[in-house]
């Protein structure tokens, strides 16, 4: 009979119990930890600065939508500006409101970076 090698490191022959083969140390896994966590402080503030950048587009787009509504409007109006919302009792005569009708979204009532706690509802002034 042919003799087989034996399936055991030169080291490890006799006592011991054998390692699994897909597992990780403790020393592995906190590295490993250690990395992602170096990883996400690098990271993050280009996350928020994304997410910032993000918010000013959106902004910028709606102040454009803003624009372009309005020329529309202005050469079908004798180029008036839409009426002032200070003194109208319908909400629908709102100079928003009114652009909205040019559009084929809504524009938006409230920036998305606008976090302040008081805002005026152009439906409920």
């Amino acid at each position: 009979m042919k003799r087989l090698p034996c399936p055991c490191p030169a080291g490890r022959r006799g006592g011991g119990a054998p390692r699994p083969a897909g597992g990780f140390t403790l020393i592995e896994l906190l590295i490993v930890i250690a990395i992602l966590s170096v990883l996400l402080t690098l990271l993050l503030p280009a996350l928020r600065q994304a997410q910032v950048q993000a918010r000013d587009a959106v902004c910028r787009t709606n102040m454009y939508q803003m624009g372009l509504a309005l020329r529309m409007y202005l050469p079908e109006n004798n180029d008036r500006l839409p009426p002032s919302s200070c003194r109208q009792e319908d909400p629908r005569q709102y100079w928003l409101c009114v652009l909205n009708q040019y559009l084929d979204q809504p524009l938006l009532f409230r920036c998305p970076a606008d976090r302040g706690a008081n805002f005026l509802d152009w439906f409920d002034p």
